[in-house]
């Protein structure tokens, strides 16, 4: 019986490493988060990079941004050990965004490794932007990636989703929420309720505290009135 466990413990665990060894790495790829993107409004986003290359260094990240939905202003976060730039570049057409007519937006950004640094095999990295403002109804930002290695090589991840699954090389991409409800200076619901049940405690506690004025106030009348008929004892 112990033969027979440990035979099957030795297979099973084969077939694990062997998965591991042929599955693909989900994490590997570029891909994009935000602390704070919402419809209507700027947002930080953060492009995670690692390097799988076991033989060379990752010297360079070019960003394309998205030409259907261009963003008005572009903000890079300078990065110790690289040179940041950024390219505009006409639009198809005009774009209304934020109050104005967009002709051009910028079109990509790109990291440049210094001499001696870069992202060395089995690490990774972040690169961080502020781009807005992001369209009001929501959706997805897809930014395309071009990652490029010290040997020459560039690998692309520019591949959209598919109903079948993710592919080899996706683009980075982040879904957002739309714009929230009180985005034009309006209250959302809870808001108003908030608002509204704050104002009839504060008018609840004025009217409490005239009570408690005029009740002491008549106590005191009647100390005295009744002190004086007492007179000295």
């Amino acid at each position: 019986m112990n033969r027979r466990m440990l035979r099957a413990g030795a297979a099973a665990a084969a077939c694990v490493l062997a998965g591991t060894a042929f599955a693909p790495s989900a994490a590997a790829h570029v891909h994009v988060s935000s602390p704070d993107a919402v419809g209507g409004g700027y947002g930080k986003l953060v492009f995670q990079v690692p390097n799988e290359e076991p033989r060379a260094d990752t010297v360079a990240l070019r960003l394309h941004l998205p030409r259907d939905m261009p963003f008005a202003s572009v903000s890079t976060m300078q990065k110790p050990g690289w040179t940041v730039t950024t390219e505009e570049a006409p639009l198809p057409k005009p774009v209304r965004t934020d109050g104005l007519d967009l002709t051009k937006a910028v079109s990509t950004v790109t990291w440049k490794a210094r001499p001696g640094q870069g992202i060395p095999p089995w690490s990774f990295d972040e690169f961080q932007l502020s781009a807005g403002p992001l369209p009001r109804s929501g959706g997805t930002l897809v930014v395309p990636a071009a990652q490029k290695y010290s040997d020459g090589s560039t690998v692309n991840w520019d591949r959209p989703e598919s109903n079948g699954g993710e592919p080899q090389n996706p683009a980075p991409s982040l879904s957002f929420a739309e714009a929230p409800a009180d985005a034009h200076g309006g209250a959302t619901p809870a808001a108003a309720a908030a608002r509204a049940s704050g104002s009839g405690g504060d008018v609840l506690a004025r009217m409490l505290g005239v009570v408690g004025v005029v009740l002491g106030g008549g106590a005191l009348a009647v100390a005295v009135l009744t002190g004086r008929r007492r007179g000295p004892a």
